[in-house]
């Protein structure tokens, strides 16, 4: 890998000699845009992963994979001028703050989602483990955990208990299925299970002791790790060793480490997700360009150059047609869309707000149906506040996005946006830690436009835990000096 020195100037020429190949003219704005990321980049010490990924994407573009990048890299102007991103996806038109990606305040690795056709993801692997060099990847380990039913199974066989195949099967199957289920709490609540730990008591005292034990190793279906050095200079390594050989995996060099504890180490880690949608898109375009040669037209079909603007597809999915639609195939979805009157708007903002409005915090909160009755113009879209009316006009001064209660916060509290991702964080992953730290800076400047107990109700579900931060009466002294006024 390229010194440190030479990855920044490097970084730097890409972006810019990208720009310039594709005829992209970029103004003050953006200019100093990719300035401000490629300085906290390199404070950072990210420039080479910013360049593995580019030329991974630049991979798939030449071997013809249907690929996609998501999440909250898209908000990173250098990953959309390297050509990582959708070539429409323009942070600062869709006003994608940076600092959810990577804060000069956070210490976190990046972490760019990369979506690769299901049948081609291997090609991508065996790309990198030749470009980088075998004895630098390697794939991360995960270990399979002994739930409640399995704890039950594997004990009886251990125990060697008379008829114990009988005897496992009767009381798994009295066990319900699901992530987190625990013996202790299912007796409490299942008398059949209570009367078989008294007829068992061996049996259900050693298979809590192992519940949640690792039960087996094997391999993260998505995790690659990229080292500067051979592999085993920074972490344990593990080989399945399979000598018949029956899998291409079973000599893959492996962490013996998880994903968290290789993180923790600092190596990079990419993730390869396997998509099928991908794929099938991917036979589509390659059928339609099939019959284009038949029909004696130039095979040059792509997705890429489907306008946005493409009144038949608006058409039909506010017709609520979205069977196969990747995170939009469930039924009550398609009455949501059929609602949003997509047609009328065709801005793709909404169906990014779409998918933002069926998950369940949302759903709960009474969001989504505020938000669909005045798409339906059933409900007069009432500003938040004046400071953020312009902020929140797209989504009818409702807060939809994480995002926007980082706008939010900057426009109502004049927060950096590197502080109001601190707060999104503390919301969103109910940080306490982060909340007491940007809680009072928040409230205190709340005060000045607005009672903050009633500023944040109208926040809405985003903000839910502040709002408790600021009505609870078990708040410490220095949390509640909303209820007299601002501190001095």
């Amino acid at each position: 890998m390229m010194p440190m020195e030479l990855t920044d100037d490097f970084l730097r020429f890409k972006v810019y000699h990208r720009s310039q190949q594709q005829g992209f003219p970029l103004d003050d704005a953006r200019r100093e845009r990719i300035e401000y990321e490629l300085g906290v980049i390199k404070e950072m010490g990210f420039c080479s992963y910013f360049l593995i990924v580019a030329d991974l994407c630049d991979f798939m573009r030449r071997e013809n994979i249907m690929f996609n990048v998501r999440g909250s890299g898209c908000g990173s102007t250098c990953v959309w001028r390297l050509g990582i991103s959708h070539k429409w996806l323009d942070p600062i038109r869709f006003r994608l703050p940076f600092e959810r990606f990577l804060n000069p305040h956070r210490v976190s690795n990046p972490d760019l989602d990369i979506d690769i056709q299901d049948d081609k993801r291997h090609l991508v692997t065996q790309y990198t483990t030749e470009k980088y060099g075998a004895d630098r990847v390697s794939r991360i380990i995960t270990f399979g955990t002994l739930g409640a039913r399995a704890a039950i199974q594997d004990t009886a066989r251990a125990l060697n208990m008379p008829g114990y195949q009988d005897v496992a099967s009767t009381i798994s199957r009295a066990i319900p299925l699901g992530q987190g289920v625990r013996l202790s709490d299912c007796l409490k609540t299942n008398p059949f299970l209570a009367e078989q730990q008294q007829a068992h008591p061996l049996l259900f005292d050693r298979a809590q002791r192992v519940e949640g034990f690792a039960r087996h190793a094997s391999i993260h279906a998505a995790g690659v790790i990229i080292a500067p050095e051979p592999m085993h200079h920074f972490l344990p390594l593990y080989f399945r060793g399979d000598p018949d050989g029956r899998s291409p995996e079973d000599n893959v060099p492996t962490s013996q480490w998880d994903m968290y504890d290789v993180e923790a180490r600092g190596l990079l880690k990419m993730d390869y997700l396997g998509q099928k949608p991908l794929r099938v898109i991917k036979n589509t375009v390659d059928m339609i360009n099939i019959l284009r040669v038949k029909q004696g037209l130039e095979p040059n079909f792509s997705i890429d150059n489907i306008p946005q603007d493409d009144q038949k597809t608006w058409d039909m999915l506010s017709r609520g047609e979205l069977v196969g639609v990747f995170q939009l195939s469930k039924e009550f979805i398609h009455k949501f869309a059929r609602r949003m009157k997509l047609h009328e708007v065709k801005d793709i903002m909404q169906l990014a707000v779409l998918v933002s409005i069926i998950r369940p915090g949302m759903m709960d909160a009474g969001t989504t149906e505020v938000y669909l009755r005045r798409a339906e113009g059933g409900e007069m879209a009432t500003p938040l506040h004046p400071l953020v009316e312009q902020t929140l006009r797209s989504t009818y001064g409702l807060m939809v996005f994480q995002e926007d209660c980082m706008l939010v916060a900057q426009d109502m509290a004049g927060f950096s946006m590197a502080e109001a991702d601190e707060l999104r964080r503390g919301i969103g992953k109910k940080k306490r830690r982060s909340l007491t730290r940007c809680g009072p800076s928040l409230l205190r400047a709340l005060w000045s436009v607005g009672p903050p107990k009633k500023m944040l109700a109208m926040c809405g579900s985003k903000w839910r835990p502040l709002l408790a931060m600021a009505s609870t009466a078990h708040t410490p002294p220095r949390m509640r000096w909303w209820r007299t006024g601002p501190l001095t």
